[in-house]
């Protein structure tokens, strides 16, 4: 049986925040859709933006649906608040917090449904046929 390797590379963004210390930069990265052999494919875009008041906000469009994974350098230092820390919406409704999970194999990578959140959203397709998924990470 033949098997095959991906290497996958990601851009990394930092931001320090405006209340933090100097060398306390949070590291993010959009991942795409784990656990497929395409799923960095998935995302047709991805901007991080870096608030006034100290949010950060990763806006990205997949063109399919499944687990969306992002990087965060912090996760395991918000872990124990990790629900009152972030903020997951689909297309401006706020996602159950069920559909948000911590990877079984890196404490800094979060995953999120994005399936299971449209399913129990009762959502249905647009025009474009993409998902535009919106993570905050509240200071």
């Amino acid at each position: 049986v033949r098997g095959y390797d991906i290497l996958s590379a990601f851009p990394l963004r930092g931001f320090l925040r405006p209340a933090s210390k100097e060398d306390d930069t949070l590291w993010v990265a959009s991942l795409g859709l784990l656990g497929k052999m395409s799923g960095a494919a998935a995302v047709v875009s991805s901007e991080m933006t870096l608030l006034g008041n100290g949010r950060i906000e990763i806006v990205s469009s997949l063109k399919a649906l499944g687990v969306w994974g992002v990087y965060l350098s912090n996760l395991p230092s918000i872990q124990p608040s990790l629900e009152s820390s972030i903020l997951v919406t689909i297309r401006g409704q706020v996602i159950p917090f069920a559909s948000v999970s911590i990877n079984a194999d890196s404490p800094h990578v979060l995953e999120i449904d994005v399936q299971r959140a449209w399913t129990e959203l009762g959502l249905k397709a647009g025009y474009s046929n993409e998902v535009q998924v919106t993570l905050s990470i509240l200071p």
